[in-house]
């Protein structure tokens, strides 16, 4: 029996309209989670294994494709990662993951697929919980030992422990000890956790230098662990010049800088409370405050050093009991110093008339120098125009004067003032290349 032409085409439509998506020229546009992540356990592969599916742009599955997918941690997935066979093939249009696996334990982790030239498609939400026996934390254990004299054990010393998800001890990790700062030593550097979860360093010994030590305890997945302890300085064993040495001053006047010692232990670390006596050796002088005790810098001052009668040398002596270099001897010279000097105020620079000492600033260190006794009197005189001499030591100013013009101070306590031109100098180089000048007394 022969159709008729129109109902053969009408079937043909027919036939076309109830195909299942997956005829010959179907094109793949986007990307789809056919099977979910299910809730999951850190470290263990996700069940059921996850399936991508490749679909046309009706969602149908796309039979014949065959695409490279990969599979990722979406963004909410902190510090997490993925592990496992990450990318697969498409067989029939499905790519099956049977062993991806999350690290860390936590809520709302989701997976991205993608494919080149095709959608992204995001899982729905799923939950990773904690493992039984798999290490999540290490942890310092209180009660470690926080000083130690330096270049000795810490003790006790210390421990840490691993713990899982539920905070039970895990046996069996391996941690290992590492000196941070602070120049220490460790031995039995590898340790493996207790039943306990507990694990110790066999030894830390603190370095040589006083002051903060550190130590590190890593295992591969956690977080490190960082131990803190202070190096005491050890028992004084040495005491040497600190300040002070080899002076000179007016007959029975005082040094500018009190004669001051330095304890340090073996390791040249500065020792604290100890005990130091001076005392005048020669010269006939006298000493105020001469028992002192040494400071958290290891120093110990004299009050004052006051030179006796006659000109020459004078000696002082500090002494401590038991340590190396004691007693410590200062020298100082009686000496006669002028009463008075003179110093030109010049154009752009100090002139001394008692050592020819200053010249032109801008030039380095090129400034004047005068020493005179103490209760003496400096002179400026003005040879130049616009200048002033202001004192570094006080308010004590000339204001701004033109040649002819003098100027006096008169130094009643001993020590080193400087003073400047501030018209012509800056206070930050005026002892390196402004208008400015030294007075010993």
């Amino acid at each position: 029996m022969r159709l008729p032409i129109a109902m053969l085409a009408a079937g043909l439509a027919f036939t076309g309209c109830g195909s299942d998506g997956s005829g010959p020229g179907q094109e793949g546009t986007q990307l789809a989670f056919t099977v979910q992540p299910g809730t999951g356990t850190a470290g263990q592969a996700l069940s059921p294994p996850i399936q991508v599916s490749v679909l046309d742009a009706s969602a149908n599955l796309v039979a014949g494709a065959g695409n490279a997918i990969t599979v990722s941690l979406g963004p909410s997935s902190g510090g997490a990662t993925l592990s496992g066979t990450m990318t697969a093939n498409a067989v029939s249009g499905v790519a099956s993951f049977a062993d991806l696996a999350v690290s860390t334990a936590e809520t709302n982790y989701t997976l991205i697929a993608s494919a080149a030239g095709l959608t992204d498609a995001t899982s729905a939400p799923f939950e990773v919980l904690f493992a039984h026996g798999v290490a999540t934390t290490l942890e310092k254990v209180p009660g470690a030992g926080e000083t130690a004299t330096v270049g000795t054990a810490v003790d006790p010393s210390p421990t840490v422990k691993v713990t899982d998800g539920f905070g039970d001890p895990v046996a069996n990790v391996g941690v290992t000890f590492s000196a941070g700062s602070g120049g220490g030593a460790v031995d039995g550097a590898e340790q493996t956790t207790d039943a306990a979860g507990l694990a110790a360093v066999g030894q830390w010994t603190l370095g040589t230098t006083a002051g903060t030590n550190t130590l590190f305890a890593d295992s591969p997945g956690l977080e490190q662990a960082t131990f803190t302890a202070e190096g005491t300085a050890d028992a004084a064993a040495v005491m040497s010049v600190n300040l002070g040495d080899d002076q000179s001053a007016s007959r029975g006047t005082p040094v500018a800088e009190p004669p001051s010692v330095l304890v340090e232990d073996t390791f040249g670390n500065p020792v604290a409370g100890v005990t130091v006596t001076f005392a005048v050796a020669s010269g006939g002088g006298s000493a105020t405050d001469p028992i002192q005790t040494t400071g958290d810098n290891g120093a110990a001052f004299v009050g004052s050093w006051t030179l006796g009668p006659d000109l020459g040398e004078n000696t002082l002596t500090a002494t401590s009991d038991g340590l190396a270099g004691s007693p410590v001897t200062f020298t100082a010279t009686a000496v006669d110093f002028a009463s008075s000097a003179t110093i030109e105020v010049r154009n752009d620079y100090f002139r001394s008339l008692q050592n020819g000492t200053g010249g032109n600033a801008g030039f380095l260190n090129n400034y004047a120098r005068d020493t005179i006794a103490v209760g003496g009197t400096i002179t400026w005189e003005w040879v130049g125009r616009n200048h002033n001499v202001s004192a570094a030591f006080g308010s004590t100013t000339s204001g701004t004067h033109d040649a002819p013009h003098t100027y006096q101070i008169t130094f009643n306590t001993p020590g080193t003032f400087t003073y400047r031109c501030t018209n012509h100098s800056q206070l930050v180089v005026d002892l390196i290349a402004g208008m400015a000048g030294i007075i010993e007394v």
